[in-house]
């Protein structure tokens, strides 16, 4: 089920990140710049790209690239997933909660 949606532009296009969680924790994202015809362009696979339970997301643009900056709660961590190119979205990092970052327990939002 659909637990959070942000929009981000890439030149002249938008797009909606949806992030889901239920049994298939997903990443997925839509073009929306035609809003009566959206499509799906792609979904991140959660079994694939260590997804966890995304509860929150915030889109930054870094050196020219676009990245989503979530959040999952239950998991205790931070993803930093590349969309520069929505039709080819790619996990870069995730942080977890502990020694190395010891402030991460339980996030509820994040901003940028």
């Amino acid at each position: 089920k659909p637990r959070k949606i942000n929009t981000f532009q890439i030149g002249n296009s938008i797009y909606a990140g949806v992030h889901s969680d239920g049994s298939a924790d997903s990443f997925t994202i839509v073009n929306i710049t035609d809003p009566s015809s959206p499509s799906q362009v792609s979904v991140l696979d959660p079994t694939v790209n260590s997804l966890f339970t995304m509860t929150d997301a915030a889109y930054t643009v870094i050196d020219g690239s676009t990245y989503a900056i979530s959040i999952s709660q239950n998991d205790d961590r931070v993803l930093i997933i590349n969309v520069s190119n929505p039709s080819l979205p790619s996990l870069v990092t995730y942080v977890t909660d502990g020694t190395t970052y010891p402030g991460l327990g339980t996030p509820l939002d994040i901003t940028t």
